[in-house]
């Protein structure tokens, strides 16, 4: 049977997988449960989104933490009773210090909210970070884009210079990014690169880039089928208007504009 895989984004099966998922009301749709879990939960009679909503969370089955299940459970219930009433649903989790909501720093007018737009598979040397987009507390976007290695060295180290320089006007700003990608690209293009090196391990040891993701895995359980951006911007006042909505889009038009030269793409 199909079990979600790091291919997925790149699958032309994907729909056929997606559809069948949902027919059979699979746990793979609930978030955080892996094949891992999938198999152990399978023995004791758990094979549906359903039937692990309906658990008793102190009934642990075989070869699974009890933590484990109980958050599995409850993430199950929430998107169980969504499925039901149609509305949205969170529960705030029990604060535990350096943990979820308390990673959140105070806001500093020198913060900058950070994502990275890659092209895993530009050549023999791996991926291509072509975009870089920074906005700052003011809402004032500023993009640094790169066509090859060399761009790509500049824009990596644009982006380190421009985050030391706005540390010393602000030292308290943080750098908001969401998911491990932006903090695993900048350590791989220091090492590429041997550039930046100290000042990348500067902004890590001095806590600088702070993951939006840990913080809300860790604050709340959402009856969302996953904790990507795109499913938590369902909570909020906030639409995709534009006409490149996702990251393997934005892929296919780099690669045309790559072909055409054309700008306006």
């Amino acid at each position: 049977e199909p079990v979600p895989c790091e291919h997925c984004d790149l699958c032309e099966f994907l729909p056929v997988c997606t559809a069948w998922w949902e027919e059979v009301d699979h746990l793979s749709r609930v978030a955080g449960c892996g094949r891992a879990q999938i198999e152990r939960l399978a023995p004791a009679g758990i094979s549906t989104l359903r039937a692990l909503a309906e658990a008793n969370p102190s009934d642990t089955p075989r070869g699974i933490n009890p933590q484990t299940f109980a958050k599995l459970q409850r993430q199950a219930a929430l998107q169980h009773e969504r499925s039901v009433s149609g509305e949205l649903g969170y529960v705030l989790l029990e604060p535990q210090l350096e943990r979820g909501l308390a990673l959140l720093p105070q806001p500093s007018v020198g913060d900058i909210f950070f994502d990275i737009e890659g092209n895993p598979f530009w050549d023999e040397r791996g991926s291509l970070e072509y975009l870089w987009g920074l906005l700052d507390s003011d809402a004032s976007y500023t993009p640094l884009w790169a066509e090859d290695h060399p761009s790509e060295r500049l824009a990596f180290e644009g982006f380190v210079d421009r985050v030391h320089a706005r540390l010393a006007e602000s030292p308290d700003m943080h750098v908001y990014h969401y998911a491990s990608y932006e903090v695993a690209a900048i350590r791989r293009l220091a090492g590429r690169y041997g550039t930046r090196e100290a000042e990348v391990d500067d902004l890590l040891r001095r806590g600088v880039l702070v993951d939006l993701l840990k913080a809300v895995r860790g604050g709340l359980a959402a009856s969302v089928p996953g904790y990507g951006l795109k499913e938590m911007e369902t909570f909020l006042a906030f639409a995709r208007d534009a006409e490149i909505r996702d990251g393997g889009s934005s892929v296919i038009e780099y690669e045309r504009y790559m072909h055409t030269r054309d700008r306006s793409i």
